[in-house]
């Protein structure tokens, strides 16, 4: 199964059971039309805008690996602001984190919708 090279998404993958195999992204819809490999792991809209829906038959959501955004901010910037600023601060990371998960999981499931085979010969399991 074609993963990042990231050892957390490797070690994930084997986990799973299948034998991780780190591809370039640009090269997952060659390896999966070749049978290089026999399955890849991205998210949904990767399915739609690679047009790996060409080339796939089955489609599994798992779960298996949540992508975050993370703000981010020095230790020295972090105490440099009053206690008001950080709860402000936490409260809004918060909400627009939650915002941006539900907006990805929206796009997801759009994009599998768009790009969803007919019924008979195909499996898109969710």
């Amino acid at each position: 199964m074609r993963t990042i090279g990231a050892s957390v998404w490797i070690e994930t993958i084997r986990a799973m059971g299948p034998e991780p195999t780190p591809i370039a992204r640009g090269e997952v819809y060659s390896a999966l039309q070749l049978g290089t490999i026999d399955a890849a792991e991205a998210q949904p809209t990767a399915i739609k805008g690679a047009k790996r829906y060409e080339v796939i038959k089955h489609v599994t959501k798992t779960g298996h690996i949540q992508l975050v955004t993370a703000l981010v901010i020095s230790a020295d910037s972090w105490n440099q602001l009053s206690d008001e600023h950080k709860a402000i601060l936490r409260d809004l990371a918060v909400e627009n984190g939650r915002y941006a998960s539900k907006l990805t999981i929206e796009l997801g499931d759009k994009a599998l919708a768009d790009v969803a085979p007919p019924a008979g010969g195909s499996s898109w399991s969710t």
